[in-house]
């Protein structure tokens, strides 16, 4: 159970990572300005973490349901390795996931050379 709250605390800290320092940023500078490249990597890694969020917590729920169904098997159900496998294989997903759905995003032709805005805005002064 810590292996998997361990890996779901990282990938909560890479999901939060991805969009609050350039919010921060553009609040500080006053400007909603990105570019775009880095928006298809803010978007990637948006989807990554999130999609392996997904992944590991269902790995988790299982993991819950084997303790409280089937405590005596737990040990031959999911030793250590097979831990290690599906912890693995969530963050594999989730870049599986992540890397399909930017390139299916920005393959789009609407998406060419368009100023893109940022998509997490911030009240400012004059709103309130």
């Amino acid at each position: 159970m810590y292996f998997f709250l361990l890996n779901l605390s990282l990938l909560d800290v890479g999901c939060i990572s991805t969009t609050v320092p350039k919010s921060m940023a553009n609040s500080l500078w006053d400007t909603r300005a990105i570019s775009y490249t880095a928006r298809a990597a803010q978007l990637f890694f948006f989807l990554f973490f999130i999609s392996a969020e997904f992944f590991l917590l269902t790995i988790m729920s299982y993991d819950r349901y084997v303790v409280i169904c089937k405590p005596l098997h737990y040990g031959t159900l999911l030793g250590s390795r097979a831990c290690v496998h599906m912890a693995a294989a969530s963050w594999g997903t989730g870049f599986l996931y992540a890397l399909l759905h930017t390139a299916n995003t920005f393959s789009l032709p609407l998406c060419r050379g368009n100023a893109v805005e940022q998509f997490w805005k911030f009240a400012d002064d004059t709103e309130l």
